[in-house]
């Protein structure tokens, strides 16, 4: 009964901000905002149902944040946004858990290699089938000094290649910069992008054990493999973790969590992926929504998740 009223609450929302969304198109179309050239109203048009998709989000996990004190893939923000029509754009998209993936700005803070986190990233890459070296070559990309580990590079590496550049040494901003980085190829990072994310903060983002992807809470329990683990893995949808004690003491025998590594069962950051429909345009949108103790609010929109070209004549970004 519980989860029906939140879904009519959600569905409540959504109708409120299509309606919005639809309101504003009509004002369009009666010559409200004849400024705009028409060669531009199907590309205005989708800008504002993706923002009407971003309000919904918005909306949902401020809900959500008011009634429950965990985040868990059972609940209604991690449920996808219906495909929905407004005034001939369609809009549909999913949120998700920006903490249940591992955070690549957690490998360096304060300009400094955090040795705990580089160990779990190398887990990851071992789950993920990749190369461990790709780790500690993130690491010199983004850490404050120009000493390239073992194997790795650092700015007299970058500097060789047919466009100069520089590493950035300093923290990511879009997953699409990791296409910088020696080792990185388009592969790896299609095989990376739904486990990692990029988050600001000069403190390591704690990983969420309800909403982790499943490698990255194999990287994340040492000494358990097999039916146990996935034992685990597998309950938290119909049962999830209360809290951080709940968690480990419901842990395979032998099994801990990696030294070092800080964890929960709420989280502050969402990723939201959409999708706007009014022909000829297709446009993937998404947007870094921040939830925390002030407000939930946008951080970020995109469309697309472009890499840009890197910085010309040896230059930093």
């Amino acid at each position: 009964m519980r989860r029906e009223r939140g879904m009519a609450v959600v569905m409540a929302l959504l109708v409120v901000a299509m309606a919005a969304t639809a309101a504003a198109v009509v004002l369009w179309q009666q010559g409200l905002w004849l400024r705009q050239v028409e060669a531009d109203r199907s590309n205005a048009q989708a800008n504002l149902v993706a923002d009407g998709g971003i309000g919904w989000a918005i909306e949902v996990l401020r809900y959500d944040g008011e009634t429950t004190g965990t985040d868990t893939l059972a609940e209604l923000w991690a449920q996808p946004l219906p495909r929905t029509d407004a005034q001939g754009v369609a809009v549909s998209g999913q949120l998700a858990d920006a903490q249940g993936r591992f955070n690549l700005n957690n490998l360096v803070q304060n300009g400094q290699g955090v040795p705990a986190q580089l160990s779990l990233y190398r887990r990851l890459l071992t789950e993920l089938q990749l190369p461990v070296s790709l780790a500690d070559a993130l690491a010199d990309y983004l850490d404050a000094d120009d000493e390239a580990r073992a194997g790795s590079a650092e700015s007299a590496w970058y500097l060789t290649q047919p466009r100069p550049y520089q590493s950035a040494n300093a923290p990511l901003v879009r997953l699409g910069q990791l296409a910088w980085v020696k080792g990185y190829t388009p592969g790896v990072i299609a095989t990376l992008a739904p486990h990692v994310s990029v988050l600001p903060g000069s403190e390591p983002v704690a990983v969420n054990v309800n909403t982790a992807t499943e490698p990255l809470l194999r990287a994340l329990i040492e000494g358990a493999r097999g039916g146990a683990l996935q034992g685990l893995i597998s309950q938290r949808v119909d049962n999830p973790f209360a809290d951080v004690a709940d968690f480990k003491a419901r842990l395979p025998a032998d099994a801990r969590v990696a030294d070092g590594v800080p964890i929960g069962v709420a989280s502050k950051y969402f990723l939201l992926a959409s999708r706007v429909e009014r022909a000829p345009i297709n446009r993937a949108v998404s947007a870094l929504i921040v939830r925390d103790s002030r407000d939930t609010r946008l951080m970020w929109r995109s469309d697309g998740e472009l890499a840009p070209p890197p910085p010309a004549d040896g230059e930093k970004e």
